[in-house]
């Protein structure tokens, strides 16, 4: 029995290669498993089995048991998640993100990677000849965060800042910025809920306080769980300030920025100018884009 996974990341052709995988496979006498969840997909014992997948799935699978249907440029996978689904551009970043995490973790580990603009895919059971090949989707915006769909490491993102939460003082959401730092000690903004494939991360963070000559205390938090880089800061002056914090990770990870008021303060205004995103450490010479 021989089973193959194809992740096909959403692109103005995805449909039409999901029916060319199908087609192929039904005519050389395999299973078709259209999986659309991350539960395991239903695999019967003794038969060849082609499981086309939309999305991360639990798999005990080899990645060189797995082909990536990709288009050539990531952008198009945002433009393509935006247009499908309607939602606006942050959250359709973020669910890209989510996609691309997981099939750049596949080829990095061995998954075969066909683009969508290729003529025809590999596949065990023969050639899968490639659709009538259209424009792909164009980008309204760039977004170089990924090439194809590996991570840059000459670029840096600036993450959407409706990716991040801002609790009120009483619950976890609908606060806004700038926030009103009166009160109690507390987490006053977090995110992106956003995942990234295995590597070393940063993220800077440009902030504005106006204390009103007071100090106020703050912790800057960068990582996964309780793996996270930490940084105190103590800031009287009013003014904008820049902090950078690094990690790494050894799996796909929903990393999470965490910044807290240390303890009660009678006053004083924070606001999150921009939070940008890189792989790797930041250095002088990096572009960044937002």
């Amino acid at each position: 029995m021989s089973i193959h996974n194809v992740y096909i990341l959403p692109s103005a052709h995805a449909l039409a290669w999901r029916e060319a995988w199908a087609h192929a496979a039904d005519v050389q006498g395999w299973r078709v498993v259209h999986h659309w969840d991350a539960a395991p997909p239903d695999i019967h014992e003794g038969e060849d089995t082609l499981v086309l997948v939309s999305g991360p799935m639990a798999s005990a699978l080899p990645a060189n048991k797995w082909t990536v249907i990709a288009p050539p440029a990531a952008s198009a996978i945002v433009e393509a998640i935006h247009e499908q689904f309607g939602s606006d551009r942050a959250i359709a970043i973020g669910h890209a993100m989510h996609c691309l995490a997981h099939a750049a973790d596949l080829v990095q580990r061995g998954a075969n990677l066909v683009r969508t603009t290729d003529p025809i895919a590999k596949s065990p059971f023969g050639d899968v000849i490639g659709p009538r090949q259209l424009p792909e989707h164009a980008a309204a915006e760039p977004w170089p965060l990924f090439d194809e769909i590996l991570p840059r490491k000459d670029v840096a993102f600036v993450l959407p800042l409706s990716l991040f939460k801002v609790p009120t003082k009483t619950g976890m959401e609908g606060g806004t910025q700038p926030i009103d730092l009166t009160g109690r000690g507390r987490i006053i903004f977090h995110g992106p809920y956003v995942e990234l494939p295995r590597g070393e991360w940063s993220v800077r963070v440009r902030f504005r306080y106006d204390g009103h000559g007071k100090r106020s205390p703050f912790r800057f938090e960068w990582g996964v769980g309780h793996d996270v880089e930490a940084i105190d800061v103590v800031v009287q002056e009013a003014g904008d300030y820049e902090i950078d914090l690094f990690r790494a990770w050894d799996q796909v990870a929903m990393p999470q920025l965490r910044i807290w008021l240390y303890h009660a303060v009678f006053q004083g205004q924070f606001e999150v100018l921009n939070v940008t995103l890189f792989q790797g450490r930041f250095s002088a010479a990096l572009a960044v884009v937002a």
